[in-house]
């Protein structure tokens, strides 16, 4: 529920730019409204006087930036109340809208009552414990796959850098899966790692490409890519990648930076 707050609260925010944007179109607007002519095709374009005569006078050809002007003008006008009249429910909304969250019935109660209530939702610490504990069948290795790269956590995984990467969520105490099953599109794929954005309660993808050098490598790497975002995946929202080559090797610092961005309105 808190979610709702924040999205109408950026909403409105966004609102509110446009609004500026259109007050500084509008502080020294042409005069007059555009009037449109079509006649066997063919398209003229008048400027019609605000005042009582509503005198038309025809604009030519080469004051191309008056019509445009014009309406654009009687654009922002009409986008400018659908503005205002946005903005004032979102207010009217916030204003009557619960401060406190739900959640905090639950975790207020005494520690007794608590273990006699079912909340309506899961707590954030139950909901991610309910996550960790749900069982999964990873991608296997093949019977002739000799690699022996151990996460901190004793997984085993398929390079130096996906032990890089597993050890750096665990620092950061991030709940993800190695290589777990994702059906889109009735396709199967195995994403590196399966992360779990906790406060807003969604599944987030890492996918480390290491070798982007490689033209075939990378020709994949983009069908890849493009495989997720056809199935509503979109990189940069859900789907967050990181890309090696040998003279560019797997930047922890980078990473880090990467994994605060998918999680930019969780705490971490």
């Amino acid at each position: 529920m808190e979610t709702i707050r924040k999205e109408l609260e950026k909403e409105k925010t966004q609102l509110e730019d446009w609004r500026k944007m259109i007050k500084e179109f509008l502080i020294k607007p042409p005069e007059g409204t555009l009037k449109v002519s079509t006649s066997d095709g063919r398209v003229a374009f008048y400027s019609r006087s605000e005042d009582s005569d509503h005198k038309v006078t025809y604009i030519p050809r080469s004051n191309q930036h008056l019509a445009e002007t014009l309406a654009q003008k009687e654009y922002y006008l009409k986008a400018d109340r659908h503005l205002k009249n946005a903005i004032c429910a979102i207010d009217h909304f916030l204003k009557n809208y619960p401060e406190d969250n739900i959640d905090d019935i639950y975790e207020e109660m005494h520690r007794v009552k608590k273990k006699l209530v079912v909340p309506l939702r899961l707590t954030d610490e139950e909901y991610e414990a309910e996550w960790r504990r749900e069982e999964y069948n990873g991608l296997a290795f093949r019977d002739d796959d000799r690699s022996t790269f151990y996460t901190d956590r004793g997984e085993r995984v398929r390079s130096k850098s996906e032990v890089i990467i597993a050890n750096c969520l665990s620092k950061m105490n991030i709940p993800y899966k190695y290589e777990r099953t994702l059906d889109i599109g009735g396709i199967k794929l195995h994403p590196d790692f399966t992360i779990l954005d906790v406060k807003n309660r969604k599944e987030k993808y890492l996918e480390h490409f290491g070798m982007m050098g490689e033209a075939g490598y990378a020709a994949n790497t983009a069908e890849k890519i493009r495989l997720f975002e056809a199935n509503g995946l979109y990189l940069g929202e859900s789907l967050f990648c990181t890309f090696e080559t040998e003279r560019h090797p797997l930047d922890t610092r980078e990473l880090k930076a990467l994994i605060g961005r998918m999680l930019k309105n969780s705490e971490i």
